[in-house]
């Protein structure tokens, strides 16, 4: 009896130290708690690097945001801090905008069954839906599995999910978004290409309305007013 209330104590005290997981059954389970965990939190921003190698690497970074339907993801240049291509989703559209233009260019939906949805085009969206995203060129569903417990992956504690030998992740119990994600497979044509994803910081202080607002002097474009606009430039520059 002495012996069982001292392993108790020892287990308790590793807890408060280290942070015990919960132990689920089914990674379905898991997901259902994580989708409860995102939607408890009103927003988040997250700074993310993304390495895309086909031939070459290609590493792109990216301040994302989101609140309820609405996100906001900022581009940086490479190799600098430069913000040099904004897109937002505003519940209702999404518009890819540089900072300083003066139009911002609607981008068309795409709601069939071959295309994703609207709220997937978003950079942010694999990072909130690791349960459902998979590599494009899959089109049966795989059955998740976990393959640790726990795991560290750009300093969060993250519970390693795999979707077969093309995909894992490692999802955060505290943020309840993937913070770390591998892709790698090869295409159709026969050629290798792997994806890695990298959350470096999530921030959940309560995001104002007006991150995912225009400025208001940018008028607002569809692609094909976005065209002519272009075309009526080049006609004043050849004058």
């Amino acid at each position: 009896m002495k012996k069982l209330m001292i392993l108790t104590v020892l287990i308790g005290v590793s807890c408060l130290f280290t942070g015990c997981l919960k132990i689920y059954k089914e990674v379905s389970e898991y997901v259902e708690d994580m989708n409860l965990v995102q939607k408890e939190t009103p927003s988040y921003s997250a700074e993310v690097k993304r390495n895309i190698t086909i031939n070459n690497t290609e590493e792109i970074t990216y301040k994302t945001y989101k609140k309820g339907d609405k996100w906001k993801t900022e581009q940086y240049k490479r190799g600098g801090g430069e913000v040099y291509n904004i897109l937002i989703f505003d519940g209702e559209e999404v518009y890819s905008y540089a900072p300083g233009s003066k139009f911002a260019v609607s981008i068309p939906k795409l709601n069939n069954d071959k295309a994703p949805s609207i709220n997937q085009a978003n950079p942010l969206n694999p990072l909130f839906e690791w349960s459902t995203q998979l590599p494009v060129h899959i089109d049966k569903p795989v059955t998740p599995e976990f393959v640790n417990n726990k795991e560290k992956k750009n300093g969060f504690d993250c519970r390693l999910i795999s979707y077969g030998p093309e995909r894992t992740v490692c999802v955060s119990d505290k943020y309840g978004i993937a913070v770390y994600e591998q892709i790698s497979f090869k295409d159709r044509q026969g050629k290798n290409f792997s994806m890695e994803t990298n959350v470096t910081s999530v921030d959940t202080t309560e995001l104002d309305d007006s991150v995912f607002e225009l400025p208001e002097n940018v008028k607002k474009l569809s692609i094909n007013e976005a065209i002519n606009e272009m075309k009526n430039l080049l006609k004043t520059f050849k004058k």
